[in-house]
């Protein structure tokens, strides 16, 4: 499925859509990218996406990457949520995919979900398999999700990337989410995962992926032979391991 996933791309840019809420800077911004051939991409939630942002342009998400993973109390509510919004976007006549894992998939077959898996397995990418069999653990051991998304781009033959909304947090843990965009979204999203509208693991993957995020970058161009750049045009982020840049950079950098 990676030809797959290099037929989406075709050598173009990259713009990936995080949940930071300095993204909002987009939604009222977007018009100027409307005419600029770019392949857009988010983790998730797709539809607050496209509903606040890329439908003003008449886009898509193109490459959706979600491979979460659940508390077992919580896995048979959620995964209904989740198939059903993952099937909604699969089944458009785009070329488009969804780029999970291993893990996902199997966790999906006890609860019934093969029909959902084997229905759209000519659009489905498991990103572990992008990786030497040997060494699968090594590059799956990261801080949070866009760090496999980022790591998919590259291998897909990504011109640059260029992330929007990836702002870290290092907050008060129970105002974490006030930190993401369309927060009130986001946190019904949560409360259906993990049965809480906190989610602890933000603080924590922040730091994980400042930490982490410039070695696997590195580790990733060389393993896909890729000269890929990535910028990141998240004007509050706190995140030094990607290079910052302004929105009229990024449209220098995306023409």
């Amino acid at each position: 499925m990676l030809n797959k996933l290099k037929e989406i791309i075709n050598g173009r840019n990259i713009c990936i859509l995080a949940h930071g809420k300095s993204i909002n800077e987009l939604a009222d911004k977007i018009k100027d990218f409307k005419d600029l051939d770019i392949c857009w991409a988010t983790l998730n939630s797709f539809p607050m996406m496209e509903k606040y942002i890329l439908n003003t342009i008449d886009k898509r998400i193109s490459v959706l990457f979600d491979c979460s993973t659940v508390p077992e109390s919580r896995i048979v509510e959620y995964e209904k949520f989740r198939t059903y919004r993952i099937s909604n976007y699969l089944m458009r006549e785009d070329n488009n995919i969804w780029i999970t894992s291993y893990g996902l998939i199997r966790d999906l077959k006890p609860l019934g979900y093969e029909i959902f898996t084997n229905a759209w397995i000519h659009k489905t990418l498991q990103v572990d398999k992008l990786f030497p069999p040997y060494k699968i653990p090594y590059y799956m051991s990261v801080p949070n999700s866009v760090t496999l998304l980022i790591a998919a781009c590259i291998a897909g033959g990504a011109k640059k990337i260029i992330t929007f909304g990836l702002d870290g947090y290092n907050g008060d843990i129970e105002k974490g989410l006030d930190s993401c965009f369309h927060p009130e979204i986001v946190r019904e999203e949560r409360l259906l995962a993990l049965g809480s509208k906190n989610d602890e693991g933000i603080n924590r993957d922040t730091i994980l992926f400042e930490k982490n995020f410039g070695r696997l970058y590195e580790e990733y161009k060389k393993l896909f032979n890729s000269n890929t750049e990535i910028f990141n045009c998240s004007p509050s982020s706190i995140y030094t391991c990607i290079k910052k840049i302004t929105y009229d950079e990024a449209l220098k950098e995306l023409i």
